[in-house]
């Protein structure tokens, strides 16, 4: 399809900027606009999971951010290639647990998929694996093998990335040993100091920080 001139690609930057990532991608696509490599890179990573934004803009609406974690997710985020399976987790960190109620909204909103209810995951065709507990129970602290989550460098390179639902540079974060924390909010020294309990600090791109987001391991 030939580019549509209904308005300057300046004006459009303008407008797409209000949009959401996905709107943003697909109306350029359909009338012709050049889009930032790095929002359409965002917007690849998140079309991945949901199939429509009504889910994620509920989210928003309630002045939530929802965001994306796991320790292959740069590559999926900067190649669109993923060793599978792909481990993520889905969070809000909603203090007020309203986002449970719209739990119904978001399995909607995803794309096809099968969801085990004892684990809160959510497995797409494609090999992707998303713990959904943070949004249909709204705990404090979420149940999963950390070792899922981290990649475990040597001795101490513990790290993770994280992409948010809401940024305006389109970016994924990457989150080192120095903003984890494990039992008693101890500064995380490997990978054993966080095996159990393991505390994020992740930082939201519009303002502020989620706070200490937790997860704990459970019994094997």
């Amino acid at each position: 399809m030939s580019p549509l001139p209904l308005m300057p690609q300046e004006l459009w930057n303008n407008v797409s900027s209000r949009l959401s990532t996905l709107g943003a991608v697909s109306a350029a696509d359909i009338f012709g606009f050049g889009i930032d490599s790095s929002q359409r890179k965002h917007a690849a990573v998140w079309r991945k999971i949901f199939k429509d934004d009504i889910w994620a803009l509920r989210a928003v609406k309630a002045g939530l951010n929802p965001f994306l974690l796991g320790s292959n997710l740069l590559q999926l985020y900067h190649k669109g290639t993923f060793q599978k399976p792909l481990f993520l987790v889905l969070r809000v960190c909603d203090d007020s647990g309203d986002c449970q109620y719209d739990a119904d909204t978001l399995f909607t909103s995803l794309q096809p998929h099968t969801y085990d209810i004892k684990t809160k995951e959510v497995t797409f065709p494609e090999g992707i694996i998303i713990n959904v507990h943070d949004i249909v129970s709204a705990p404090k602290e979420i149940k999963v093998d950390i070792r899922r989550v981290l990649h475990q460098g040597w001795p101490r390179h513990l790290r993770t990335s994280y992409i948010h639902w809401e940024d305006k540079k389109y970016r994924i974060r990457q989150l080192t040993r120095k903003s984890m924390r494990g039992e008693l909010l101890k500064k995380a020294a490997n990978f054993d100091s966080i095996s159990k309990y393991c505390f994020l600090d992740i930082k939201n791109p519009n303002g502020g920080k989620h706070g200490l987001c937790g997860f704990f391991r459970g019994q094997d």
